[in-house]
């Protein structure tokens, strides 16, 4: 018996002994696994003042996942203009590292890969004083008959070196009282653009955009509808800036458009489908008008107010709401200054391959309603991506302009 127990104690210990050994190295692989899974990245930022002679103080830093729902992953606060955010994990593919300075905010994409990564922003100081900045503007009014919808594309050159901001904004624009529907206000500095709500100020008929002007180009479009009953309408505008130059366009050229000095117009293109109404420099306070009567739809039936949807028919649409929709290239034209010109013969290589991504774009666009006026997307997507898509075509409509000579 005592034999047995020697020999069960003998066996015995080779296995505890590998037992035990086993242990060690899942436990050490496991924390190996742990400790690997909470190492993160590590983002450094560098924060530069662009305003001469005014001193840097505290910036606020935020980690943004837009892919999260525009999520807070990580934050700290820049004393000195240096800041470092520590084991930030990849939950997402793209970040927006950022910084908010006096009110200001100012965003610098990231995508992390693992490595220690890096980032630089530029800052101004802050002022509420209007001053140093360059306004002009270009409207497009165009009818189905039933309304007339007006788009309004400003650009604001701001050349001085502080960011122009106070609380509700100090840009102001005007709408009239007799607006229908919703009026919309997308705004573009940097990069991707953003919709704004107008703000009532003391003034009826002025609002303000709540958002800062950075040193730079702005760009801001605002779009409203006017009734239209008996095709009789008198468009009036009170201009809340100087402006170099008045341009003005109608569509469709049936309307019949009697502008009041000193508004003239200039040019009624019925292939293009477009009036074109210009004025000379004006004073901030003046008032543009121009009275507006008859007129079919927007090319001849066929643009955006008259498409009817049907299920699985938008594809089918698309050739018919390009065609009137392709008369907003001539606007886009003029809305980078002057006069469309001919076309030269002989068209180079990379004017055809504009000319197609014109096409594109226009087909896109039209698609782009037709997905609004069927519900599958909401209105403030389509606001979104059209913003984005005129952008496009207005580059390219550069483009092929300097190509034209």
């Amino acid at each position: 018996m005592a034999e047995q127990t020697v020999i069960a104690g003998t066996a015995g210990a080779p296995l505890q002994r590998l037992l035990a050994a086993l242990v060690l190295v899942i436990g050490v692989a496991w924390s190996s696994a742990a400790q690997g899974q909470g190492a993160g990245a590590t983002i450094t930022g560098v924060i530069h003042m662009g305003t001469p002679g005014a001193t840097l103080g505290p910036v606020e830093i935020a980690l943004i996942a837009p892919s999260l729902g525009m999520e807070e992953v990580a934050s700290t606060t820049a004393t000195d203009g240096r800041f470092q955010l520590t084991n930030v994990q990849a939950k997402a593919p793209f970040f927006l590292v950022r910084a908010e300075y006096k009110g200001v905010t100012y965003n610098q994409p990231l995508r992390l890969t693992g490595a220690p990564a890096s980032v630089e922003f530029t800052v101004f100081d802050v002022s509420d004083q209007w001053a140093g900045v360059e306004v002009s503007e270009r409207r497009l009014l165009r009818t189905d008959g039933r309304i007339f919808r007006v788009d309004e594309l400003i650009q604001v050159t701001n050349t001085g070196n502080r960011a122009l901001y106070k609380e509700g904004g100090l840009f102001r624009v005007f709408l009239p009282k007799g607006r229908t529907g919703e009026t919309a206000i997308s705004v573009r500095a940097q990069g991707q653009p953003v919709q704004r709500e107008p703000v009532a100020t003391n003034d009826p008929e002025l609002f303000t955009v709540d958002y800062p002007i950075r040193p730079g180009v702005t760009q801001i479009t605002v779009n409203y509808g006017l009734p239209y009953p008996g095709k009789q309408l008198r468009y009036e505008a009170r201009l809340p800036y100087d402006l170099p130059r008045v341009d003005l366009f109608v569509q469709p050229a049936d309307v019949t458009v009697t502008p009041v000095a000193p508004l003239k117009v200039m040019d009624r293109n019925v292939e293009r489908d477009l009036i074109y109404v210009h004025g000379e420099a004006a004073k901030a306070g003046s008032r543009i008008s121009v009275a507006l009567s008859g007129g079919t739809a927007v090319g001849g039936g066929r643009g955006q107010f008259q498409v009817a949807i049907e299920p699985n028919r938008t594809q089918r649409l698309i050739p018919l709401v390009a065609g009137g929709m392709g008369v907003i290239l001539i606007a886009a034209a003029f809305l980078m200054g002057g006069t469309p010109r001919p076309a030269a013969n002989g068209v180079a290589k990379g004017e055809k391959e504009a000319l197609r991504l014109k096409e594109s774009l226009v087909a896109a666009i039209a698609a782009l309603d037709d997905r609004l006026a069927e519900g599958s997307i909401s209105r403030r997507q389509h606001q979104r991506r059209r913003a984005e898509l005129l952008e496009q075509l207005d580059q390219t409509v550069q483009h092929l302009d300097r190509a034209m000579g």
